[in-house]
């Protein structure tokens, strides 16, 4: 019985370490910066889609947030439409999970900037690469 309980454990361990992950995520973003968005200057206008592009520490609910609101207002083909759920779905659950030391808090989302949909895009692509450097991992 030990034995069953510490070889689910391990599996457990296992299994929360891979979906700490977060190459998919950086792949999946990468391919949304290849998708000609409309460009606006957030500084400017109010008349695009501005996203969260800093935060204090909280840039994991900024993305989420940030998702969030591509999904329910960008129209968009069916293919880019599902790569921005499935990112928003694998932000979310690294939020669930509570992965150490991964731009995780509890507080919710308070941007200090915002930026247009390729600059935000950047921030989460390139804090996510920061990520992986520091935890001594490569792309």
């Amino acid at each position: 019985m030990l034995s069953y309980i510490v070889f689910c454990c391990g599996l457990l361990y296992v299994q929360a370490q891979r979906n700490c992950s977060v190459n998919e995520i950086i792949r999946n973003t990468h391919k949304l910066l290849e998708v000609n968005f409309e460009t606006c200057d957030c500084s400017h206008t109010n008349s695009c889609l501005c996203l969260p592009t800093s935060s204090n520490g909280c840039e994991l609910s900024c993305f989420v947030d940030g998702f969030q609101r591509m999904k329910e207002t960008l129209k968009v083909d069916n293919r880019v439409k599902r790569r921005i759920i499935h990112i928003h779905q694998s932000l979310q659950m690294l939020q669930n999970i509570q992965c150490t030391n991964l731009l995780s808090c509890s507080e919710p989302c308070h941007p200090n900037s915002t930026g247009n949909i390729k600059e935000f895009l950047t921030v989460v692509e390139t804090t996510f690469q920061q990520v992986i450097k520091q935890k001594g991992g490569k792309k």
